[in-house]
């Protein structure tokens, strides 16, 4: 009896820290999505790269993660053509969040 309730203990804290880091990584791949979503806004109302570069360089620590990922975005963002109709701009900011999204869920279903 005693090892059942240890099992049963093991699973339920084992399935709570599996929901804990799916937590973790949604709210991760949603804080990139909408980074990814303000980076192309901005590249579509026609913000130069250089600006753009020059904020999170200025904004985050050098060699940082934070700032490798942000500016890997930027270069992203960039590759992709500038819009002139409104709807266009929307969609395409809203394609690359959900580009990025995705790419932040298959890389952590990965680790």
């Amino acid at each position: 009896m005693k090892t059942l309730i240890t099992s049963a203990t093991l699973a339920i804290l084992t399935a709570t820290t599996a929901v804990a880091q799916s937590q973790e990584v949604i709210s991760l791949c949603r804080d990139v999505g909408e980074t990814s979503y303000t980076i192309m806004e901005l590249r579509q109302a026609g913000i130069p790269q250089s600006e753009m570069r020059s904020v999170f360089a200025t904004g985050l620590d050098a060699g940082s993660p934070e700032l490798t990922l942000a500016l890997g975005l930027v270069i992203e963002a960039y590759a992709i053509p500038r819009f002139d109709v409104g709807q266009h701009q929307v969609r395409a900011s809203e394609d690359f969040r959900d580009e990025q999204e995705a790419m932040c869920f298959r890389v952590k279903a990965g680790n």
